[in-house]
């Protein structure tokens, strides 16, 4: 398990996914189980900071890496108000398909094998089995 802190700002969200992707590489065989925690933690990175922490940088989005022997969980968490993943806007239904925001947890909930929010905590979980 690893733990990291970040600034709330949206500069810090290739250094924060490539520390993802080194740690999880050795564990992770197939390539498109990287790509798709790469874009899933980014989407999630870029709320927390966006959304969450309304790009406050005195706030911090803390990150939880735990690799277990046949996935990995990632906890992403900001200091924000929290809001309601379950009843996000459909980015596909005909009234948001121009709107240009509200694709990152339509993205998350499509690649990722877990996904879930504890407004308690502000800590999204994702989870991606890996392909053997």
């Amino acid at each position: 398990m690893s733990k990291y802190v970040f600034p709330s700002d949206l500069n810090y969200v290739n250094h924060a996914s490539q520390k993802i992707v080194d740690e999880i590489s050795p564990q992770a065989i197939d390539s498109g189980d990287i790509i798709d925690i790469k874009l899933c933690f980014e989407e999630a990175f870029i709320n927390a900071v966006k959304h969450g922490n309304c790009f406050n940088r005195e706030l911090k989005v803390n990150v939880e890496v735990v690799l277990y022997e046949n996935s990995v969980g990632i906890f992403i968490c900001d200091e924000g108000d929290g809001f309601d993943f379950e009843n996000c806007p459909d980015p596909t239904k005909e009234e948001n398909l121009e709107k240009t925001n509200g694709r990152g947890v339509f993205l998350i909930k499509k690649f990722m094998d877990e996904a879930k929010y504890d407004n308690n905590t502000k800590c999204l979980f994702i989870r991606k089995y890996f392909k053997k």
